[in-house]
């Protein structure tokens, strides 16, 4: 999940901003060293103010301003500022400007033995300033306008079997003008005015100004969509213990003494910072930062490069970010590339008056009419010049858009992609895709359909996907599944279909029947290639099934920000089924007799038979699940769920109907909870808590009972969130009692393993857990879990023992997948 969260976050939207004016006079040229060389994304603005915009990647720039004398400053990052005085009367003009490089001049300092360098004396007062810094402005307003392209440089032709086609060149490039409101300590609100997306004209960016959050005034950089780890700025409380500072010089602008310090990581893959930081003198402020993270830091990233520039406001009273530029390039299965975003913030307003409940959970919102700007619009209020490279992707990409999207060319590609292979039909299976009515079917390859258990036997197992995607994001999805077993006369098949309604509010109706083989815990418990292996190999049948037919109907739907209902009402004819006479099994290993299809109680005996003879269910169920102050981004066509800061409260309600032949009465209720967190450098972990209780069971069977994920294997389940238990019998403790659950998991991120030589460079992150359960057949049964995780980039490995109170019960090893 956060492979995903990373990548996406880098390829398609880390995008920063700022906001032009339409105006009638242009200032405009190009910024170029003393070689006359361009200076990429300098910053060009109006002394006094937060009207400026930056240079493109060749140096050139466009200011627009009204009529009238302006001082406009140019500044560049390792150069030496210059200000020019202007007088635009009509017309546009043109003032290039040469800058030089910095003239740096040794500090007199006296220099002691505790501070080697006269660095450290610096940065322990910027340390001093930099709570009243972080919280000086108390509220802002302003306007950001964004823009990120990202390139790839070389693309395979297969990952992991599956071909692919790729073009290498330009992959994305967007600009997006927001409005961006702030007030302390976090509150965010940012309304996406504009947008435009490189060769679609319908789409919409997925930047977001208020997820670029590089403050160093923080004492930790914390961004999940950028870095699982804290980054440690160096100017935090404890900053000396992960950095070296060496002042390089100081330097003189607009009557500012500007001391220049290297920092540098006191060691490999240290979650910190090297490059330059600048420190205003007396004020002890930042200026401007051009900073670096080693390769190793983050996941599939090989480089960054973080710049950012501080202006003053208010006749120097305060300072705010002007622009931040981020540059990176990234690895990933074969895929090579690079890219940029940078960032313009203009039109400062400092202590707005805010309306009434402006703050809210809506952290995003973007305007219905932001894809519909014209190319005049863009023209007047791009601060940065388009480069001949972005020119030239916008013409091409927009003017093919319409031969893509027609008819006849969706159509041509469809028939290319389309054809079915031997390789294909063996291994990844067939996906139909018709690109003009928005509809795919896939049908999962043959080697996936093949199975074994004791009960059926071999038999082969086709699970099609199909699916139907309308303009305002409505989905219809139908999945019908046929089981087929060559040893027994055992024919299963059903029909499954949703339609996603309401996209905004999650809205969903579904309905599902057929005659099918389930296992008998609700959550499959174990994998079906996982239970073939083992029943083949070593005669552990773990796999526990039934046949039922069987119609469900089931809807969900957000009733308000936070809150999802969701009900279902099924009608069931279960029936238990039997291992076959004489299944097959291979006798290299172990030749022992396979376990009945019916569990066994913690004794060992089998259960009783009344607990599960054929009979018929109705059964209804309705939940309530709480996020409270959930934050959300707003689009015009869908809802995105972001974070909360508190728990998630879940409310279960089941109950079994005794009406007509049904043969159950019961009913469950469950109450749970759930929350994520982060603790800086410590790393980052989740919790989960569950109590259940049958307040009334007059008459219930096992597949009612409460079932806990258990694990007799040696594999993880394939799933990133929490609710298994890696050493428990799947079915020995479920109960139709009542219980009490816990999971506790916390990655450490490499906390400790990056202080090991060679140990720090395979990055592996360390993993603590616990898992409890307790019911009336196990009081206090713990689970006791110490893991590595990013093994190889994707293979994770816990240690796990667990205990009955205070006795040991056995210990083992689980493998899976653990990004």
């Amino acid at each position: 999940m956060h492979l995903l969260r990373i990548y996406c976050f880098l390829v398609l939207g880390l995008l920063l901003s700022t906001k032009g004016h339409s105006q009638n006079l242009s200032l405009q040229g190009r910024l170029t060293d003393t070689q006359g060389m361009g200076l990429p994304y300098a910053n060009v603005y109006v002394q006094g103010s937060s009207r400026g915009v930056t240079t493109n990647e060749q140096g050139f720039y466009s200011l627009s301003l009204p009529a009238g004398t302006h001082t406009v400053v140019f500044q560049y990052i390792g150069y030496r500022a210059e200000t020019r005085t202007v007088m635009l009367q009509a017309g546009n003009q043109t003032l290039n400007v040469s800058l030089a490089d910095e003239s740096l001049t040794l500090k007199e300092v006296t220099v002691n033995a505790k501070d080697p360098d006269p660095a450290y004396a610096i940065i322990r007062e910027a340390q001093r300033q930099r709570k009243r810094y972080l919280r000086e402005v108390s509220s802002y307003r302003s306007m950001a306008y964004l823009k990120g392209l990202n390139r790839l440089t070389k693309a395979p032709k297969k990952i992991l079997g599956v071909e692919l086609e790729l073009d290498t060149g330009v992959v994305y490039l967007s600009e997006s003008v927001s409005e961006l409101s702030f007030q302390q300590p976090d509150r965010i609100k940012e309304v996406m005015l504009s947008s435009k997306v490189s060769g679609d004209s319908r789409g919409f960016s997925f930047n977001q100004a208020s997820q670029m959050n590089f403050n160093l005034y923080e004492a930790v950089i914390a961004n999940d969509d950028f870095s699982r780890q804290g980054l440690v700025s160096p100017i935090a409380p404890d900053a000396m213990s992960y950095y070296d500072y060496q002042l390089e010089g100081v330097i003189q602008e607009g009557g500012l003494l500007l001391n220049k310090i290297r920092i540098t990581p006191k060691r490999d893959q240290a979650p910190a910072f090297h490059g330059h930081i600048y420190i205003i003198e007396d004020s002890w402020r930042i200026h401007s930062t051009d900073i670096h993270l080693k390769k190793g830091i983050i996941d599939f990233i090989d480089s960054v490069r973080i710049q950012q520039t501080y202006m003053p406001l208010d006749n120097g009273r305060v300072w705010v970010l002007a622009s931040q530029k981020l540059d990176f390039t990234f690895s990933v299965l074969g895929i090579v590339g690079d890219g940029y975003f940078v960032c313009l913030y203009s039109d400062y307003v400092l202590e707005p008056i805010w309306e009434r409940r402006f703050f809210n959970n809506e952290v995003l919102r973007v305007d219905a009419q932001a894809n519909k700007r014209d190319s005049l619009y863009w023209e007047s209020v791009r601060p940065i010049p388009l480069t001949s490279e972005e020119q030239r992707d916008y013409l091409q990409k927009d003017s093919v858009e319409l031969v893509k999207k027609s008819k006849p060319y969706l159509d041509s590609v469809d028939r290319a992609n389309n054809k079915l292979t031997f390789d294909k039909a063996l291994s990844t299976g067939y996906n139909y895709q018709n690109s003009h009515k928005d509809i795919s079917w896939i049908v999962p390859g043959l080697s996936s359909w093949v199975q074994f258990n004791t009960v059926e036997g071999w038999l082969a197992e086709a699970d099609v996907q199909f699916r139907k995607t309308w303009e305002n994001k409505q989905v219809l999805r139908l999945n019908p599944r046929l089981r087929y077993s060559f040893d027994s006369p055992l024919w299963n098949a059903s029909l499954a279909g949703s339609w996603d309604f309401a996209p905004k509010s999650f809205g969903r109706l579904s309905l599902e029947g057929g005659q099918y083989i389930e296992q008998l815990s609700r959550d499959n418990s174990i994998a079906p290639w996982v239970n073939t292996l083992y029943t083949l190999a070593l005669q552990e049948n773990y796999l526990k099934i039934y046949q039922k037919q069987y119609l469900k109907a089931s809807y969900r739907q957000e009733l308000h920000n936070g809150i999802l209902f969701n009900t279902s009402v099924e009608y069931a004819r279960r029936n238990p089924l039997e291992n076959l006479e004489n299944p097959f099994r291979l006798t290299y290993f172990r030749n022992q007799p396979y376990s009945p299809n019916t569990p066994l109680r913690p004794q060992g005996e089998l259960l009783e038979n009344e607990v599960f003879t054929p009979h018929s269910a109705l059964v209804w169920s309705a939940g309530l699940r709480f996020r409270f102050r959930q934050s959300y981004l707003n689009y015009p066509d869908r809802k995105y769920l972001g974070d909360s800061k508190y728990p998630t409260l879940r409310l279960q309600y089941r109950k079994g109907l005794p009406w007509a032949d049904s043969d159950v009465d019961y009913d469950l209720v469950i109450v749970g909870a759930n929350q994520s967190y982060r603790l800086g450098r410590l790393g980052m972990g989740q919790w989960e808590a569950e109590a259940g209780w049958f307040w009334r069971q007059e008459r219930l069977f096992f597949p009612d009972y409460r079932h806990f994920l258990g694990n007799q294997t040696i594999f993880r389940r394939l799933n990133f969130g929490l609710g298994d238990y890696q050493l428990l019998d799947y079915y020995a403790f479920s109960t139709d009692r009542y219980y009490l659950k816990g999971h506790w998991e916390h990655q450490l991120n490499g906390f400790f393993l990056k202080a090991i030589p060679l140990i720090r460079k395979l990055r592996l992150r360390e993993v603590v857990g616990i898992n409890y359960l307790y019911t009336p057949d196990l009081p206090h049964y713990f689970e006791g879990i110490i893991g590595l995780a990013n093994i190889f980039k994707v293979i994770r490995v816990d240690y796990v023992r667990s205990y009955e109170q205070t006795r040991f019960l056995q210990q083992g090893l689980r493998v899976g997948i653990g990004f």
